[in-house]
């Protein structure tokens, strides 16, 4: 063998070599790109579903001496469980949200909460529920 051909040989080999550590390379990114894409998933769900715990809970208890969702907090706390909602990006998920503001409204401003709570919430459970579907996916 000459030199030539010795030398025709390592350049291939080395193209070969970087073809392949750019292949990998491609696909390291493409799962780091998954992985950041479902932990920001996450991240939504999680923003989503808190408020939506405190909520329920506070609905399905009588002792209310603290409470979280009122007149005073209703829109910041719409606003948050909205952003993650809508950040989802999931049609079911939105047409349940909107459907479920005018009983929390009537239900944050109301001073007699007990008659309102039987109406806010199922909307709050179906919420609740769309999001462990999303999260189970």
């Amino acid at each position: 063998m000459s030199t030539a051909e010795i030398a025709q040989q390592g350049a291939l080999g080395g193209f070969i070599g970087f073809v392949f550590a750019y292949v990998l390379a491609r696909i390291q990114r493409r799962w780091d790109m998954e992985r950041a894409a479902k932990t920001e998933r996450l991240g939504f769900i999680q923003a989503a579903r808190i408020p939506l715990e405190i909520m329920r809970d506070e609905i399905s208890t009588s002792y209310q001496l603290h409470s979280y969702f009122n007149s005073s907090t209703e829109e910041q706390v719409l606003k948050q469980v909205r952003e993650a909602l809508y950040a989802l990006r999931d049609e079911q998920l939105a047409q349940f949200y909107e459907k479920s503001k005018q009983p929390l409204h009537e239900f944050a401003h109301e001073t007699n909460r007990r008659d309102l709570a039987d109406r806010a919430l199922p909307f709050i459970q179906s919420l609740l529920k769309r999001l462990g579907e999303i999260e189970g996916a």
